[in-house]
């Protein structure tokens, strides 16, 4: 998996990633698994489910290829978090109401799509798998975005809140 930045935009998630695919040198990506750099290529895609405040939305996602260890990988953007429907904008914000101080059962996100039983489990993710590693790192849910989610692939070669052990880096896309 490769995470890349893209900027994010409420109403036009495969409008910006779109944009972003088409001007990215795959000469530059480096392969998440044999570390090889240049050896990816377009090989498929798939459609992912993301929840957002006007409801469930497929985001079609790019797989690249290595033609050294013929690994694929997706193209995640940054706001997405693999394996979850979440974005990571909405995890960040119940995590830092519950860091608060508020209980996990009164926390309403401004997203509406997201119901109790979500917020419980993102919080539950959060203790069992990250709370400890920001703490190591010396990082909060408070930090700026940006850092904490370079942060995490610094310290961790995972995206804050992704759970899976996946192999993952973050790409930072240069013109």
């Amino acid at each position: 998996m490769i995470q890349i930045i893209t900027t994010y935009c409420e109403q036009c998630y495969q409008k910006i990633y779109n944009k972003f695919i088409e001007s990215l040198n795959f000469n530059r990506l480096t392969c998440s698994a044999c570390r090889f750099r240049g050896m990816c290529s377009r090989h498929a895609f798939y459609t992912r489910k993301i929840i957002t405040e006007g409801g469930k939305k497929n985001v079609r996602i790019l797989r690249v290829k290595c033609s050294h260890c013929n690994g694929t990988h997706a193209l995640l953007p940054k706001w997405i978090v693999p394996y979850s429907q979440h974005l990571i904008i909405d995890q960040i914000e119940i995590l830092k109401a519950y860091e608060s101080g508020a209980n996990r059962h009164r926390i309403i996100p401004s997203n509406p799509e997201i119901n109790i039983w979500s917020v419980i489990y993102i919080i539950k993710q959060y203790n069992h798998h990250w709370k400890e590693r920001l703490l190591a790192m010396k990082a909060s849910v408070f930090d700026e975005a940006d850092q904490l989610i370079q942060a995490c692939f610094s310290s961790y070669n995972r995206q804050f809140m992704q759970i899976k052990r996946t192999r993952n880096m973050l790409f930072l896309h240069t013109t």
